[in-house]
């Protein structure tokens, strides 16, 4: 019975955390850094307002409304990397939020798919 805890205590903070935006993110890093979260976002136009520059060559933009971020991972089928004519392609992403020795606030994609 005694080896049922630390399991639930592990689920729980495995949850999903669904913020409402990524500048929510932003704005609360430290509520989110190192927690899964599901975002509905856009796939992004590069030129678009984020703090710093990308951690690999292969991470590409996501934004919403209220702000924009990095994503590292695989891209979605059916996305090129950095092609105009994907630029505000609809995206549900769930991930990491994590950020770089620099500081930067990016998403370590586990799953995009388009909406």
């Amino acid at each position: 019975a005694g080896d049922s805890q630390p399991a639930l205590l592990q689920t729980s903070s495995s949850a999903i955390k669904t913020p409402q935006s990524i500048r929510q993110i932003l704005n609360n890093i430290d509520q989110f850094l190192g927690n899964k979260v599901k975002l509905t976002v856009f796939y992004g136009d590069p030129r678009r307002e984020i703090a710093g520059i990308p951690n690999r060559r292969s991470d590409w933009p996501v934004y919403d409304d209220s702000a924009a971020i990095y994503a590292s991972g695989s891209l979605p089928q059916g996305l090129s990397h950095y092609t105009q004519k994907d630029w505000g392609t609809p995206l549900e992403i769930t991930g990491i939020i994590s950020k770089t020795s620099r500081g930067l606030v990016f998403i370590k994609v586990k799953k995009a798919i388009i909406r």
